[in-house]
């Protein structure tokens, strides 16, 4: 997805990471839940924790910007698109751009929802509420969603000092060229609060390492 911030064009695809670089915490935590009837990964990026989620649910829905789920990238050690290798890897998937995604009549009967690593390479406030408002909508009553956000790393100090970056939000732009990466840091605190005011019911809110967690029910 493209964002265009103070005159840097900011394409949050690019932030996504690896199967290879899933973090064992969250597996973990996914193989603890379910099993699941109809589970949604929402923003699957390089389908770093799909493998998991179709393990666990009868039937799995991965979403994702356009550019992200129809470009051809590596994934899996391979030169393909996630339209492409998810429905090969897993049959009991089905792959939607956001668009279509939101588009869906009969959406709101998910059992459980992931946003794992989204939120926090949004540069806006207005798109984050817009995004966890979708995924409550597509939640049925007692369905549950788990967000996922990099908070605290040291990295980020050395590259706000060291790359000329620029306060956004609650993050930094780190400019190249015309364009920018950001990075949000979003802690529980602030998971909760977007929960909250989003309509979720009940909360659980925690941290693990250098990563904030929400797991919201509707």
């Amino acid at each position: 997805m493209n964002y265009r911030i103070n005159g840097f064009t900011v394409r949050s695809h690019n932030s996504a990471k690896p199967a290879t670089q899933a973090s064992c915490y969250v597996i973990n935590l996914l193989r603890s839940k379910g099993p699941f009837e109809q589970a949604v990964d929402y923003g699957c990026g390089k389908l770093r924790y799909a493998g998991v989620l179709a393990e666990r649910s009868n039937h799995l829905t991965i979403v994702d910007s356009s550019v992200q789920i129809r470009r051809k990238q590596m994934l899996f050690n391979k030169r393909t698109s996630v339209e492409k290798l998810a429905p090969e890897l897993w049959p009991n998937c089905s792959v939607f751009t956001l668009e279509e995604f939101a588009s869906l009549t009969t959406q709101r009967h998910f059992d459980f929802a992931l946003c794992a690593n989204v939120l926090s390479a949004i540069p806006s406030y207005r798109k984050r509420a817009a995004l966890v408002d979708c995924i409550y909508h597509c939640l049925a009553d007692g369905g549950d969603a788990l967000f996922v956000t990099q908070y605290r790393n040291s990295y980020f100090d050395e590259v706000y000092v060291e790359r000329n970056a620029l306060p956004h939000l609650d993050g930094f732009l780190i400019p190249r060229n015309n364009a920018a990466s950001f990075y949000g840091i979003i802690d529980h605190q602030d998971l909760l609060k977007l929960g909250r005011k989003q309509g979720f019911r009940h909360f659980k809110v925690w941290t693990s390492r250098q990563s904030a967690f929400l797991l919201a029910t509707r």
